[in-house]
């Protein structure tokens, strides 16, 4: 017993001690892979909260690219614009387990990719959730369609 108290205060002395530094001198801007998020649906009232937390969906989405965000001069802009944002009805939802179509939540939103001022891209994105209890798993749906298409699958 004594043994086995022994080796976990040694593991956890050894764990204990590590650390990590950092010095960065750089005088380089890596341009090419950089990206701005434009939100177009934030000037209409009905769906600002549906255009932030699609932003937010694409920041955690982006996290695993190679795309970085940066809000000035970027070589890339995604622009979009929720056309149509429906919540759906989580009790309903439960309820029916998704057979009801008034629970259905539903995100359609037109997005446009810019290199510089020209447009290189556009597509429209439906996504739909008619299950679960989870109120992001509709922009982290769509959020990936955009990722895939930056990706070019």
């Amino acid at each position: 017993m004594k043994n086995i108290a022994s080796l976990l205060v040694l593991a956890f002395f050894l764990a204990s001690c590590s650390g990590a530094e950092t010095i960065v001198k750089k005088k380089w801007d890596a341009h090419e892979n950089t990206l701005a998020l434009v939100d177009l649906s934030a000037r209409e009232d009905g769906f600002m909260d549906a255009g932030t937390r699609l932003v937010n969906a694409l920041e955690e989405s982006l996290a695993d690219t190679v795309f970085v965000l940066k809000s000035e001069q970027p070589r890339y802009q995604i622009k979009f614009k929720v056309t149509k944002y429906q919540e759906g009805n989580l009790l309903t939802r439960l309820a029916t387990m998704g057979l009801a179509e008034s629970s259905r939540a539903e995100l359609q939103v037109k997005v446009a990719l810019f290199e510089g001022k020209t447009m290189v891209g556009a597509w429209e994105v439906n996504s739909w959730v008619k299950g679960g209890v989870s109120k992001n798993a509709l922009f982290k749906k769509a959020s990936k369609e955009i990722v895939d298409h930056l990706k070019g699958n």
